[in-house]
């Protein structure tokens, strides 16, 4: 177990992830593979039902919504 952070640590550490720009390269490479797992899943030719299950599964992991879902014909 951590120890409890000192008054104002969260928020002392945030701002320096947003200072030092490493959030938005985290974010950027959340962003990057999770469009990648979901063009690789997609082309297993897996059903459109199956997909979309991933592509929830993929948004729950990562916090980011698919841009794209392939409908069923």
């Amino acid at each position: 177990m951590h120890p409890p952070l000192a008054p104002g640590a969260k928020r002392r550490m945030r701002a320096a992830l947003e200072r030092t720009g490493a959030r938005a390269v985290v974010e950027a490479k959340i962003a990057s593979l999770t469009t990648a797992s979901l063009e690789y899943f997609e082309a297993t030719g897996a059903q459109p039902a199956v997909q979309r299950d991933f592509a929830a599964l993929v948004e729950r992991a990562s916090g980011r919504a698919p841009q794209h879902i392939r409908e069923a014909p």
